[in-house]
């Protein structure tokens, strides 16, 4: 189990990476039908409102702040730090009755 854990959790740590963004192109929401999602908007930051949802002031310095606060680097050296610490820790009470003592 302590193998496992580990190896699906360095698995998915290193091949997230990997994974597209996803993105569209919302031409394709404009008139494309008889009530269209999304309607022009020269006062959005994105140029376009979704109709059905009602206005909120959106704070427009919020969006030149970065959200990365560690590096990615940093992020895969802690998850592997996570990895080899909890898989050891599982397959270390999988050998001993320490566990058992602990839930009494």
């Amino acid at each position: 189990m302590g193998l496992w854990w580990s190896l699906s959790l360095l698995a998915s740590l290193f091949l997230c990476g990997r994974i597209k963004k996803f993105s569209i192109n919302p031409e394709d929401y404009l008139e494309s039908n008889d009530q269209p999602l999304l309607v022009r908007a020269h006062d959005s930051p994105v140029g376009f409102k979704v109709r059905h949802i009602p206005d909120f002031p959106i704070d427009e310095t919020l969006r030149v702040q970065t959200n990365n606060i560690f590096s990615v680097l940093f992020l895969r050296l802690l998850g592997l730090f996570i990895a080899v610490v909890g898989g050891t820790g599982i397959l270390y009470l999988s050998f001993t009755d320490l566990d058992d003592k602990i839930m009494g």
